[in-house]
């Protein structure tokens, strides 16, 4: 049995731990180590074959062979679950200095958290910063980043987050209610109350799942959003009832916020079709103009109709000097293109702002990329790691399950169930303890794998 077929399990269960007492300690070998993590994760698989590499495909000195056999491990145990970008997002903030990198080179605006921000100039500088020089590297730093808006809340605040199955069901129960609704509603849109009316009872369960699993996170005080994200406001609530109670009030009444969670993630759709993307951006552009002229014929026609003559253009305003530099960011405009019905409708009113390109932007910049940026990182041919060299990667230092009082129909709506009832009641989950399976138990230590006996 060779070793890349072997995981020591030990390194699985304590890697992490390992890393996040090193950074809380600042152990100075922390840096070597995430080296280390990059150039095995960035060889792991032959780049043609994508076949596994052994652990001894890779010349490691022996100071660090113990380290890189548990980091090689690890690796290859999430490489194996396709779980690769989670894991290394989720060890991204133990990087050292990688935090203060970050924050140090976002703009005020982007690390603002108040609902109105300004937006302001960006850092001077024009080259990229060169903290993800690999997707390796991308998933950890990201990583990183979503951990600069975590909040520290209370424990008590966190305490009636429902812990068993039947307790979870019954809230993502009644947000399938809420998302179903169309009584009572704010925003009376015939499209999108249509695409809700014709949407499977498969979508409203994924969607109640999702926003239930998110809502955990907020309440737990880890949003995992990036700090420059629009739109984003964390709200602390005492109770995560509370918070489950406004969203449920606020999926039932709005119909737009619905047809929002049933659009195509920008990342996805841009990438999906970018060529019909572009297309229908011009005809917005194209229609917004179109309006802008007959607007423009109509002044002049009102005021020949009432005899003041064509309406003649009024002197330029002069530039507010508050706003030379900076731009209001409404945090509650919606930019989704007008697809509030999820189809491909080509809106001539909804992209007034999406269509206005950097044209200041200089490509002759361009040249300010060094083109030696893959200094100091292993090259896709490179087995030999070596801690000793400087690297030019942006972690350096110096850049600093019970019933709940609620009736039991509540659990039990039928199949063909009317769940189209708006309204919530207060939701009182049990904290008792889940009735313990009998032969059943999960062992608290790492336990060994028992060799393979003979087939009965």
């Amino acid at each position: 049995m060779t070793d890349f077929n072997s995981i020591n399990i030990e390194a699985v269960y304590g890697f992490v731990d390992r890393l996040e007492t090193a950074s809380h300690e600042e152990n100075p070998d922390l840096k070597t180590w995430w080296k280390l993590i990059l150039f095995l994760q960035n060889g792991l698989c032959d780049p043609t074959t994508k076949a596994v590499r052994p652990f001894s495909f890779f010349t490691i000195p022996p100071a660090y062979q113990e380290f890189g056999k548990f980091a090689y491990d690890w690796l290859l145990f999430h490489h194996r679950g396709r779980t690769t970008e989670f894991a290394l997002g989720e060890i991204g903030h133990t990087r050292p200095g990688l935090k203060k990198a970050l924050l140090d080179g976002l703009a005020p605006h982007e690390k603002d958290q108040r609902r109105r921000r300004k937006r302001g100039s960006p850092p001077k500088s024009r080259v990229l910063p060169g903290y993800s020089t690999s997707l390796a590297e991308f998933y950890a730093t990201e990583g990183a980043l979503k951990t600069l808006l975590h909040k520290t809340v209370s424990p008590a605040s966190t305490a009636d987050i429902p812990r068993t199955r039947r307790q979870q069901l019954r809230y993502v129960k009644k947000m399938a209610k809420a998302l179903e609704n169309t009584i009572g509603i704010v925003d009376n849109d015939s499209q999108q109350v249509a695409a809700i009316k014709r949407s499977s009872r498969e979508v409203f369960e994924d969607v109640s799942w999702r926003l239930y699993d998110t809502a955990v996170k907020m309440q737990e005080g880890k949003p995992a959003v990036l700090s420059w994200s629009t739109g984003f406001y964390w709200r602390e609530y005492a109770t995560f009832k509370e918070r489950w109670n406004d969203m449920v009030q606020f999926i039932s009444k709005s119909k737009a916020a619905v047809a929002n969670l049933l659009l195509t993630p920008h990342w996805n759709r841009f990438a999906g079709d970018p060529d019909s993307e572009l297309k229908r951006k011009n005809i917005n552009k194209k229609g917004n103009n179109k309006k802008k002229t007959e607007k423009t014929s109509m002044k002049q026609r009102l005021g020949e109709a009432t005899g003041d003559g064509a309406v003649a253009a009024g002197p330029a305003s002069a530039p507010d000097e508050n706003h030379t530099a900076e731009e209001d960011i409404d945090e509650d405009t919606d930019n989704d293109d007008g697809d509030t019905d999820g189809g491909d409708t080509d809106s001539t009113d909804s992209d007034d702002s999406d269509d206005s390109d950097d044209s200041d932007t200089d490509d002759s910049d361009d040249s300010e990329t060094d083109d030696s940026d893959d200094e100091g990182h292993d090259s896709e041919d490179d087995t030999a790691f070596v801690p000793d060299e400087d690297s030019d990667e942006g972690n350096s230092e110096d850049q600093a399950d019970e019933d709940s009082n609620t009736d039991d129909s509540d659990l039990e709506d039928e199949e063909g169930g009317n769940l189209s009832t708006p309204n919530v009641t207060p939701v009182r989950p049990s904290r008792k303890r889940p009735p313990v399976v009998p032969g059943v138990s999960l062992p608290l230590t790492p336990q060994p794998i028992p060799a393979a006996g003979p087939a009965s």
